[in-house]
C-alpha cells in the first residue's frame, strides 16, 4: 500500500512511526537493554477503512522499530449497554 493517508492535513503513517519510535525510546531501561515492546490498539470495530489504514501504519512502524502490534476490535460497532432495572414505586 503506497497511498498516503492524511487526517486533518497530517500524514498519519509518519505520525504513528514517530509515536512508536518515541515510545520505544522512552521505555528503554539502559543503553543496551532490550525489552520487548507490545502495542495493542483497541478499535471500534473491524472492517472500517479508517482503522484499516491506521492499523497498517502501526504495522509499518513496528516493523521499523522491532515491536509487536495487535489490533483488537469487535466485528460490529453496536453499543453494549445493559438495560437499567425498573424500580416499582
Amino acid at each position: 500500500m503506497t497511498a498516503t493517508t492524511t487526517q486533518g492535513g497530517h500524514d498519519v503513517k509518519k505520525t504513528l512511526i514517530a509515536l512508536a519510535a518515541g515510545l520505544a525510546l522512552s521505555t528503554a531501561t539502559g543503553a543496551y537493554a532490550q525489552e520487548e515492546i507490545d502495542i495493542v490498539f483497541i478499535g471500534k470495530n473491524t472492517g472500517n477503512p479508517y482503522f484499516d489504514s491506521l492499523t497498517q501504519g502501526f504495522v509499518d512502524a513496528c516493523e521499523q522499530i522491532a515491536c509487536n502490534f495487535e489490533f483488537v476490535a469487535p466485528a460490529t460497532a453496536e453499543a453494549c449497554v445493559p438495560k437499567r432495572p425498573t424500580v416499582a414505586t
